[in-house]
């Protein structure tokens, strides 16, 4: 299963006050989520020595019974996680308004589709076990 343990492709884009994160889960098609900072747990970043990066656990849970099948945890290269650093604090030096967040997420959406922002993206890739 290319969830459990297969090759992992990741992006990061910082695009119009919006961090998006890019997950390619062996041959399945690339994924994206868009974080701000403001609409999650304040987090400290610890810091980073040049072979080390920040951790992630995903999951994979079935939809039609919502029975969790994979949890995986995987470590993000370590420039994409001083990337993910530095755009969070970018972000927190920023205002927020809800409001505009939603509208400036929809209009990059409507115009661009998850290829292209892959496109656009720093890519990254893990091997699988």
């Amino acid at each position: 299963m290319d969830f459990d343990k297969g090759d992992i492709r990741f992006g990061i884009l910082y695009k119009n006050d919006i961090i998006f994160l890019l997950f390619k889960f062996g041959s399945q098609n690339w994924m994206d989520v868009p974080y701000t900072c403001f609409l999650s747990e304040p987090y400290v970043f610890d810091p980073l020595n040049d072979n080390e990066g920040y951790g992630m656990i995903t999951f994979l849970i079935d939809a039609n019974t919502g029975i969790l099948k994979v949890a995986r945890l995987l470590g993000w290269p370590n420039k994409m996680s001083k990337l993910f650093k530095q755009y969070v604090i970018d972000q927190q030096s920023r205002p927020f308004d809800k409001t505009i967040y939603d509208r400036v997420l929809n209009n990059i959406y409507r115009n661009y589709s998850t290829d292209d922002l892959v496109r656009m993206a720093d890519i990254f890739k893990l091997r699988g076990q």
